[in-house]
């Protein structure tokens, strides 16, 4: 099952009145423990209680750090007793 699909549910969950840990304990009952996690469902209930019905992540902002293989490759290579921590730097 999606993300969106078990937001559907915390949402039709938070329209019923039930609280996250209830959401949660069902959804884990018919998914599989595990399937969810109560302070995942306790986040959408936050934003429903706000007002914010859309079922979308929302965009985290923060770029992936790029790798630079050939830079990697000769720095390693430069000096092979060098720690990840150095070479990442």
């Amino acid at each position: 099952m999606s993300n969106r699909n078990f937001r559907q549910i915390y949402f039709y969950e938070f329209k019923l009145g039930r609280t996250a840990a209830q959401t949660a304990r069902n959804i884990n009952e018919v998914w599989g423990q595990g399937s969810v996690n109560e302070c995942t469902v306790q986040r959408w209930f936050q934003k429903f209680r706000a007002g914010n019905t859309t079922l979308e992540d929302e965009p985290h902002g923060s770029r992936l750090p790029t790798l630079d293989n050939d830079q990697s490759k000769a720095s390693v290579e430069a000096d092979p007793h060098k720690t990840t921590r150095d070479i990442a730097k």
